[in-house]
């Protein structure tokens, strides 16, 4: 029937949205918007002795060129030979450098870029799950409101990036890559290993056993 709407015609229009000007501008605008939200709550911040803990240890591996398998920061463990790994060593080292370049603002700077990059992934992502230009721009925004609560110099902040950026990855199908970021996210953040691994297998298939036993060996 030349008069029933074709269903290429329904994908044009759903995937219609403005030009890429206007994109560019307001995904811009959007990444400003979160980046200030955070450093602005950030300038209101009670120091945490976490992220101490983090820039001593990242100052210890850059001194060493190593990454230490026992206690090194306590006299305990020095003395008992504790053994300890740091599985957010990665989030150490460049906070650490931050630190020791910028100060304290270049910290709290590199965690409001890493929440405008986050609420942008988060974006990308409803978007390739289905979600209409507004509608993924209102998620976004939304994000923007859950992770300003949870937001501090600590490694959550590049958690909040790899998780959708590994979903992303994996929405297109290129396994390798979200391997990689896979592997990234355990040395930024192990602690969160279970979640990483999660978003792994939610997307694994029987097609893709392999991948998801190589992601079950990374972890261990």
């Amino acid at each position: 029937d030349e008069g029933a709407p074709d269903e290429g015609d329904d994908v044009a229009v759903r995937e219609e949205g403005p030009d890429r000007a206007v994109r560019i501008g307001v995904l811009t605008a959007l990444f400003l918007l979160a980046a200030l939200i955070t450093r602005l709550l950030l300038s209101g911040w009670t120091i945490d002795p976490d992220l101490f803990f983090h820039l001593t240890s990242g100052h210890w591996i850059v001194t060493h060129h190593a990454i230490p398998t026992t206690d090194v920061l306590s006299w305990y463990g020095q003395t008992h030979a504790t053994r300890w790994l740091p599985h957010e060593w990665l989030f150490d080292v460049v906070f650490h450098l931050v630190w020791r370049s910028a100060g304290f603002q270049g910290v709290f700077a590199l965690t409001s870029v890493a929440l405008g990059a986050a609420v942008l992934c988060t974006r990308r992502l409803a978007e390739l799950r289905g979600a209409s230009w507004l509608t993924s721009l209102a998620i976004a925004l939304i994000a923007v409101a859950g992770m300003v609560r949870f937001i501090s110099p600590r490694p959550g902040a590049i958690t909040f990036v790899l998780l959708p950026l590994i979903a992303i990855m994996l929405e297109k199908d290129r396994w390798v890559p979200a391997l990689l970021l896979f592997v990234l996210g355990m040395n930024f953040h192990g602690g969160a290993y279970p979640i990483y691994l999660l978003v792994i297998l939610y997307y694994a298939s029987p097609k893709r056993l392999r991948m998801m036993a190589v992601a079950c060996v990374l972890v261990l």
